[in-house]
């Protein structure tokens, strides 16, 4: 995602440009070092700056096949209403 300058702010798993709507899959061999999670809050605190909203998501998450979409959809409609 870029902001209005064309800055890469940072790049996600999955986007919904309108409702600027961000979902993360943290996977533990791409995430679980300190570095990683420093680096990953940078770039959440870039993305929440420039008005995007993220929601993350954890491998245990793909197990219950109905909560990544029912989540998704909650925050979509949640940000339609703002």
């Amino acid at each position: 995602m870029r902001d209005d300058d064309g800055y890469l702010l940072g790049i996600g798993d999955l986007g919904w440009r309108g409702p600027r709507l961000i979902a993360e899959a943290d996977g533990r061999d791409a995430h679980g070092t300190p570095e990683a999670a420093y680096a990953d809050r940078r770039r959440q605190n870039r993305l929440v700056n420039a008005g995007w909203t993220i929601l993350r998501f954890t491998w245990q998450d793909t197990l219950q096949p109905t909560y990544i979409p029912h989540t998704v959809r909650q925050a979509i409609a949640a940000l339609r209403t703002r």
